[in-house]
C-alpha cells in the first residue's frame, strides 16, 4: 500500500484503506463492551483509534451490521 503524504501533515491511506465491512469488524468489537453505541460515538471511537473518518452513511451501515452480527451470536 502506498501512502501519500497530505498538505496537513495526515496521511492519505488512498480509496481502499477501509470498507464497511472492515469498519463493522472493528465497531464489533467495541460494541461487546459498549452495547449502545450511537453513531456519533462509533465515528468518535474511529477517529481516535484508527485516524479514519469515513462518511456518516458508511458508519451507520458498518454500525447495523455489527449489532446484527452481535445479536445474532446471542440468540444462538
Amino acid at each position: 500500500m502506498v501512502f501519500r503524504a497530505h498538505p496537513k501533515g495526515e496521511v492519505d491511506l488512498g480509496s481502499h484503506a477501509f470498507d464497511q465491512s472492515w469498519l463493522s469488524r472493528k465497531i464489533e468489537k467495541r460494541l461487546e463492551i459498549h452495547s449502545h453505541m450511537s453513531k456519533k460515538e462509533a465515528q468518535a471511537f474511529l477517529k481516535e483509534d484508527f485516524n479514519v473518518t469515513p462518511p456518516e452513511k458508511m458508519v451507520y451501515g458498518a454500525l447495523r451490521l455489527a449489532r446484527e452480527r452481535l445479536v445474532g451470536s446471542e440468540k444462538e
